[in-house]
């Protein structure tokens, strides 16, 4: 059996601002995405989820950022996934939102992510620290999921030259991670 599910991830350096949220909702429903991420959405307490809303898909899910401006993440679903978001899997230092549904018979745990290159609570070796233990978390659940992550790490991979990627050692993953999508610097 194949099971496909369209997922895309995009940073919008603020959603409200000028036609964004326009483009983003254009280009959801162009593509049919499934599930849509967004990173860096700017989205605080003065904005209602309701103007963020696009046809055929759930409210928005969002994470916003409460102590300084920028960042943020936020997820669009299409409305034919019934979606449940995972507040036990959040972490405190990291803009991680994580979401659960189930595509036939797999049960699966979304994640976006965004971390601040400039975040210096957060540096890239405690990034991972962090992403291990949500993956702690998720191995001691009772039921096994397909883990998709999206986001921006800002944690930048030379496709060109893969040995210069000092973080590649860190990830906690093994062999299942894929730079498909991965920036060129």
């Amino acid at each position: 059996m194949t099971i496909f599910l369209k997922q895309c991830e995009g940073n919008s350096s603020c959603i409200t601002r000028d036609d964004k949220f326009d483009e983003i909702s254009e280009l959801v429903k162009e593509n049919g995405f499934d599930v849509f991420a967004v990173t860096e959405t700017w989205l605080n307490d003065r904005v209602s989820s309701d103007c963020l809303q696009i046809p055929g898909y759930n409210p928005i899910i969002r994470l916003d950022r409460h102590q300084r401006m920028g960042g943020g993440v936020a997820f669009f679903t299409t409305n034919s996934l019934v979606v449940k978001r995972r507040l036990d899997l959040k972490l405190v230092a990291v803009e991680f939102l994580w979401i659960e549904f189930r595509i036939k018979h797999l049960d699966i745990l979304c994640g976006v992510c965004y971390r601040s290159p400039d975040n210096d609570s957060v540096s890239l070796d405690n990034f991972f620290k962090y992403f291990q233990l949500v993956l702690d978390k998720i191995r001691q659940l009772p039921k096994q999921y397909i883990i998709v992550m999206l986001g921006d790490f800002n944690a930048h991979y030379d496709v060109a030259n893969p040995s210069l990627n000092m973080y590649e050692k860190q990830l906690p993953f093994g062999d299942r991670v894929t730079f498909e999508n991965a920036h060129q610097d």
